[in-house]
């Protein structure tokens, strides 16, 4: 890129930003002085860096621990919010296909066995290979996986705030996440809060039985 240093400066800045990274501790380290979580955020911050119409990432999270693995994922959720970027993401985990996917390729021996949304997949696995690979004995957790609490909660109309202690669900959780709150603290219902920290509504375990998937 021939770019001016203003630029180039700027433009680490927004992007450190972005990747919550901070600047002054972090702009000046080498890459053997950056944990792994940190410099796969560094990774994705020189493949935006020119600004690409295309990012392609292949296997960028295969190396990390489990929860380093899922923050990065919801970063990478959060900042294809913001970006909007066509992304061609490479993964072997289906899990992490369905979660950062709007839509999946199935690959098997070089040819593309299936193309379509994470739900239809789900729903109409076009072969044995695919079904054996979304898993035949969980697909309604998937499924539960891929809907907001939104989609069932019940609405309130004058909303407050949250009082300590309280389980609460935000609106952009998983359905699944909130049957799994439910069961694990033998709850019928728990309230739902938004953006701002306001209750907007509640989720009852009866609604998630009846229509979660």
């Amino acid at each position: 890129m021939n770019w001016p240093r203003e630029r180039i400066d700027a433009r680490v800045d927004e992007l450190m930003t972005l990747l919550d990274l901070d600047s002054s501790a972090h702009a000046h380290k080498y890459p053997q002085q950056l944990s792994g979580g940190q410099a796969q955020r560094v990774g994705v911050a020189r493949a935006l860096a020119a600004d690409p119409n295309i990012l392609l990432m292949d296997e960028p999270f295969g190396a990390l621990d489990a929860i380093t693995r899922e923050n990065l994922q919801l970063e990478m959720l959060r900042i294809q919010k913001q970006v909007r970027k066509t992304t061609v993401f490479v993964t072997h985990d289906i899990d992490e296909a369905l979660k950062l996917a709007t839509r999946i390729a199935v690959m098997d021996q070089g040819r593309i066995i299936q193309h379509d949304t994470p739900e239809n997949i789900l729903r109409h696995p076009a072969s044995d290979f695919v079904e054996n690979l979304i898993g035949k004995q969980d697909r309604g957790l998937k499924l539960m996986s891929l809907r907001p609490v939104r989609d069932l909660m019940a609405n309130h109309t004058e909303p407050r705030q949250s009082e300590p202690g309280e389980h609460v669900l935000r609106e952009e959780d998983s359905i699944r996440l909130a049957l799994s709150v439910m069961l694990w603290q033998d709850l019928r219902q728990v309230a739902v809060f938004n953006a701002q920290g306001q209750e907007t509504g509640v989720i009852t375990r009866e609604r998630i039985i009846q229509e979660g998937v």
